[in-house]
């Protein structure tokens, strides 16, 4: 049961990996959330964002042709 396989995430830095017990879903909404601590991941650019949501490359590039900043509304 692919759900019940946790997550492993291998750290560039330390040259080692880390498992954490949940499926991908989970691992991924509370990366979003920021619930991991420390972070498992080295990018910070998901820290203090208030309301996160998924946008297509497709759909964030329309929007900037559009003349419209996607991540503002």
């Amino acid at each position: 049961d692919p759900d019940r396989w946790p997550v492993a995430v291998y750290s560039r830095m330390n040259h080692e990996w880390s498992v954490y017990p949940c499926g991908m879903a989970e691992f991924l909404l509370k990366l979003v959330r920021n619930e991991w601590h420390p972070g498992p991941i080295s990018d910070t650019s998901l820290e203090g964002v208030v309301d996160p949501r998924f946008l297509h490359d497709k759909d964030e590039a329309a929007a900037y042709e559009a003349g419209l900043d996607p991540w503002e509304y």
